[in-house]
């Protein structure tokens, strides 16, 4: 009888040993230093890459890092993504993350990870006191399976982990955060941007507050706007993007699209995107020239028929599960567009933009950074507006909230006392304002407490549940005002 006791003592025990080792979303399975700049070294790889110097102020030497962290998959089920964070060398003063979420690529030396070309974007945050926050994304880097292109909860779910992530590796390397988050991308990273946007505010805003998101040339409206796009003529220059997107959604939904490639594609098409795919080692360009330019001599034509005919067809289904125009942002939007973009419609934007503002957003615009401009040429414009414009709203070090706005001659907000003992009272000193919310996170960038209803003008609050410390507040009204808070014994 003892030793069937003591037997069973020991099999809890192990039990609760492997709950203790259970890996929670976000958590940082593993980390690797791949690189270090000195600033002046920054300057030297712009002008690597082609760039001048001048576009992009350098003021920190970076290093960057590969994260492995743990998140789940479009199932639902456990899985782990890998990223990269481009850290700022010994920054002066708490920082903000800068997201930024990739365009398509279908090999894996070009992820974010494996130092691929828009690498350089992450460096362009750090050096200019940023975290650079760049996923690869589930299935992406070293993340096992086949990469879950274009689908937004997915998608959604692995910029939330990648924040979890970076928030702890963070701490890990003594670097303060600000509580400020920048969320960006371009062409599938401007569908993943939105995306992101969407998953944080719909259901994290208890746990992060996205400050602005700029997407740019996404593919926001994909089952109507860009697939009629797509098909509106004989001619269109990216039809890998609908191999790709139909292997990977073949993937996620096996039971709503079980048809096989041979059923879907053309001869010899089908075999040629199976097999270059599935090996994931044959850049963008390389594999899109060996397709036909017209969707038509691509697609099998009873596939096609049934599609057009049925507007509840199985692929027009899981389109429209992965649109991701159709709610209402709460943090600024500004999308760029190029008119003259041949591979995502501009159209996308502006129907995005309509429907944010119908559904009851303000704060949302739809901005062109070049006419004539094709899908690659309106990369640079439009990464540095939305960069600048991130820039307009960062906080500078030394001047945050109040600070900020007595530099500028807007001193709209009063927070008294501060620092803080048992209670403080915001105030917001515009007469036809009121307060939407108030949010305090700790210097991890942690949201620590929150008041989602104020709607006055004068709030008091007390210290239960905030330690003696250093706080970001950040206030929603007429615009976001943000104010270190101190707390005193």
């Amino acid at each position: 009888m003892k030793k069937i006791f003591y037997f069973l003592i020991s099999v809890l025990c192990c039990i609760s040993s492997v709950r203790l080792m259970a890996q929670e979303r976000g958590d940082v399975l593993a980390d690797s230093l791949l690189a270090s700049y000195s600033s002046g070294q920054v300057a030297n790889l712009y002008i690597s890459a082609g760039l001048p110097p001048s576009v992009i102020n350098v003021e920190y030497g970076i290093e960057e890092y590969k994260i492995t962290y743990q998140t789940i998959d479009a199932d639902g089920s456990p899985t782990f993504a890998t990223g990269l964070l481009v850290l700022p060398v010994n920054p002066t003063c708490p920082l903000p993350l800068g997201v930024y979420n990739h365009g398509t690529f279908t090999d894996y030396a070009s992820m974010p990870s494996n130092l691929g070309q828009e690498h350089m974007i992450g460096v362009s945050y750090a050096t200019t006191g940023y975290v650079g926050v760049l996923p690869d994304l589930v299935g992406y880097g070293s993340s096992p399976g086949f990469p879950n292109y274009q689908h937004a909860r997915s998608t959604g779910t692995a910029n939330v982990d990648m924040l979890r992530a970076a928030r702890l590796f963070c701490q890990q390397k003594g670097i303060d955060l600000n509580g400020q988050i920048f969320i960006t991308g371009y062409s599938q990273g401007g569908h993943s941007a939105m995306a992101a946007h969407r998953e944080l505010e719909l259901y994290y805003a208890n746990e992060f507050t996205v400050t602005a998101c700029a997407p740019l040339s996404g593919a926001y409206d994909m089952s109507g706007t860009q697939t009629n796009f797509v098909f509106s003529d004989n001619h269109y220059e990216g039809n890998i993007y609908l191999g790709f997107i139909i292997m990977a959604f073949k993937e996620i939904y096996p039971d709503l699209l079980p048809w096989s490639f041979s059923e879907v594609f053309l001869p010899p098409y089908d075999t040629l995107l199976y097999n270059h795919l599935s090996a994931f080692n044959t850049p963008l360009g390389v594999l899109n020239s060996m397709l036909p330019t017209d969707p038509h001599d691509l697609m099998q034509p009873d596939l096609l028929e049934a599609f057009f005919a049925d507007p509840n067809h199985p692929f027009r289904q899981v389109l429209r599960d992965n649109d991701v125009y159709d709610w209402a942002p709460s943090a600024p939007v500004q999308m760029g567009y190029c008119e003259g973009d041949s591979s995502i419609y501009y159209q996308n934007a502006i129907l995005a933009r309509n429907t944010f503002i119908a559904n009851g957003s303000t704060n949302v615009e739809a901005v062109s950074r070049g006419a004539a401009f094709g899908h690659g040429e309106c990369i640079l414009p439009a990464i540095l507006a939305a960069k600048n414009w991130f820039d307009s709203l960062k906080e500078t070090c030394g001047q945050t909230g109040i600070e900020q706005s007595i530099a500028s001659g807007e001193a709209n907000l009063q927070v008294y006392p501060n620092p803080m003992a048992v209670n403080t009272t915001f105030m917001l000193n515009l007469p036809d304002k009121v307060m939407s919310k108030i949010d305090i996170y700790d210097m991890s960038g942690r949201l620590v407490k929150s008041f989602p209803r104020v709607n006055v003008q004068q709030y008091t609050i007390n210290k239960d549940g905030l330690t003696p410390g250093i706080y970001l507040a950040q206030v929603t009204a007429d615009r976001v005002y943000r104010v270190k808070l101190v707390v005193n014994e």
